[in-house]
């Protein structure tokens, strides 16, 4: 299904039955990527002050807590 093979003979022929698969595709795809993206990371409640502080906290912070807790053996400079 390529859209330049399919669009442009269409926009000439002015034959616009089967555009809309084009059209609607792309909107309903990425309304489902982001439903799943929330689903899956949001499915885990986590207490509400836990949530202000990572919300307030640095990217790199979030990270090396979340190794941190991957791997409670690694010291600060991530070796076990």
């Amino acid at each position: 299904m390529n859209p330049a093979r399919t669009l442009g003979p269409a926009v000439a022929s002015r034959n616009y039955d089967a555009l809309w698969v084009y059209l609607l595709g792309p909107v309903v795809g990425t309304m489902s990527g982001a439903f799943s993206y929330s689903f899956i990371r949001m499915s885990e409640k986590q207490p509400q002050s836990t949530t202000t502080q990572k919300l307030s906290s640095s990217f790199k912070l979030r990270r090396l807590q979340s190794q941190a807790m991957a791997c409670p053996l690694a010291d600060a400079s991530g070796r076990v």
